[in-house]
């Protein structure tokens, strides 16, 4: 042989993959982890990570104060990982490991869970009253009270303001109906 072909014996010889672990009678190994982070790249500490393998065993992992996590002595096959965290919506992802891909690394970042809620509206009909004796805020004064106001038009109607804020209202938009009628924001007179 030649020293080309020498040559090229050793370079393709560089090339060919050696023996793994498993071809060797030793089952091989392998990882999977990552770091686990919230949307403005702080670690989260104390989170679930899960990895579930292809026969269904999990494994519960927590992050560390770094917001990592890892897991080594896997076999080669299909996995899944979740993350679960309160406050987060959980992610979910899937990944193999094997020969060539002997570790899976992630870089989650978890997002701020969205809040669902449902509601249920039962019972009958709801229903509108338009009767001005019964609105929020409405006091309806008796004829002994109306003889007890003043006379003068003005005081008369200060005084009506101030019972108004005192049923609840604002001091100076209290809105005075007499018989149920409006008078354009005038009073009537008293008698």
């Amino acid at each position: 042989m030649g020293r080309l072909g020498i040559v090229c014996l050793l370079f393709f010889g560089f090339l060919m993959p050696s023996p793994t672990l498993e071809a060797q009678g030793q089952p091989a190994t392998y990882s999977a982890g990552g770091v686990v982070r919230d949307q403005s790249g702080g670690p989260l500490v104390g989170v679930q990570a899960l990895i579930r393998d292809h026969s269904g065993a999990v494994h519960n992992l927590t992050t560390d104060s770094d917001g990592g996590f890892n897991l080594s002595g896997l076999r080669a096959g299909a996995y899944s990982l979740r993350i679960i965290a309160r406050g987060f919506d959980p992610i979910e992802r899937d990944f193999r490991l094997g020969p060539l891909s002997p570790r899976a690394r992630f870089t989650v970042v978890l997002k701020i869970e969205t809040l669902k809620q449902v509601i249920t509206v039962e019972g009958g009909a709801i229903s509108v009253a338009f009767d001005p004796t019964t609105g929020a805020g409405t006091e309806i004064l008796t004829e002994r009270e109306l003889e007890s106001l003043p006379d003068d038009p003005d005081r008369f109607a200060e005084q009506l303001q101030i019972i108004a804020a005192s049923a609840g209202g604002a001091p100076g938009n209290a809105v005075v109906t007499v018989d149920g009628f409006l008078h354009g924001g005038r009073l009537p007179p008293k008698s």
